[in-house]
């Protein structure tokens, strides 16, 4: 969105090239994914603007509990001033009571009823209002797709309008965006039977928010890798709704395994491969293969996209 609306924009931090590197060029604005391991070292990291998505179960084997959590990733806004923007979930009630401590001012987004400055996700579009003024924006025949996908989307206008990117810019980013690498991208279509690397969502909650967009009973789910420590059943529901079979992989394919089988088949595989196999024998047309660990890769990859490619690569070579 700022790249459509012409600014020279730097895009780093966790999620690939350092944030230092924003230094060795003219950037007008630069966009950062920042971990909450690096927030628990932040001094006087000031951003302008501060996006929280959601918060759920994710590096509990480092921060002891969801509060504790919770307390280091709020401190992307604690040098804030009264003058900066910061975009909270309103309907994640975990984020949202943070939202009166916060200095600086305060847009929300998400599908309950709108109190203040920020976005309202509705059928088929988002309603944007920054206080002054209201636009919509189409959601419709979108490449981004799924509820997930719809607050990203309201998250990033905010964001946009807060930096003041013009709204038709907005608009037309949107159209032309097509998803990012390893999240739910689909890599494959077998015999009717979909893949999908999901291998970017590497802890539950994105788990929860890539099972929300599939039909019923239609999934075949590869899941593993290094747990990260959070509660396998809290998903149990959701999942036995979905998926009928788990290909667990890794070290915590154990842990999965006794969280879910009660509910679902799922078999234990110590090699990725081998679970990507036993997946693919488990579909049927109309299926969907997803790749949706909810754990870390370094068990056996060096990162989340290793294991993507390595999925995808499998993928192909088997119906070559």
């Amino acid at each position: 969105m700022l790249r459509a609306g012409g600014a020279r924009t730097f895009v780093g931090g966790n999620l690939g090239t350092p944030l230092v590197e924003a230094a060795r060029d003219e950037f007008d604005v630069a966009v950062a994914e920042i971990s909450s391991f690096q927030l628990e070292w932040v001094e006087r990291f000031h951003p302008r603007v501060g996006v929280w998505l959601n918060l759920s179960e994710d590096h509990l084997d480092r921060h002891g509990d969801l509060a504790n959590y919770a307390a280091v990733k709020a401190r992307l806004f604690a040098h804030q001033a009264e003058a900066d923007v910061a975009v909270l979930n309103r309907d994640d009630p975990l984020v949202w009571e943070w939202a009166s401590r916060i200095r600086g001012r305060v847009w929300s987004f998400g599908r309950s009823r709108l109190d203040g400055p920020g976005a309202r996700i509705e059928e088929g579009r988002i309603v944007v209002d920054n206080g002054e003024a209201v636009h919509e924006l189409e959601t419709r025949g979108l490449a981004l797709q799924g509820p997930h996908n719809e607050e990203n989307i309201a998250a990033a206008a905010l964001a946009a309008e807060a930096l003041g990117v013009p709204r038709a810019d907005v608009a037309r980013a949107l159209i032309r965006f097509e998803g990012l690498r390893h999240r739910m991208e689909k890599v494959a279509e077998r015999d009717g039977v979909s893949f999908v690397d999901d291998s970017k969502g590497t802890n539950l909650g994105a788990l929860h928010r890539s099972l929300e967009g599939m039909p019923e009973g239609r999934v075949v789910l590869i899941a593993g890798g290094r747990g990260k420590g959070g509660d396998y059943a809290g998903i149990m529901d959701l999942l036995a709704s979905r998926v009928h079979f788990v290909a667990a992989y890794g070290e915590a394919a154990d842990d999965l395994w006794s969280a879910w089988h009660g509910r679902v088949k799922v078999e234990r595989h110590a090699r990725f491969a081998d679970a990507v196999i036993a997946a693919r024998a488990a579909a049927r047309a109309g299926d969907t293969v997803l790749l949706s660990p909810a754990c870390a890769s370094q068990d056996q990859f060096r990162d989340y996209r290793e294991r993507g490619e390595a999925f995808a690569a499998q993928v192909r070579e088997a119906g070559a």
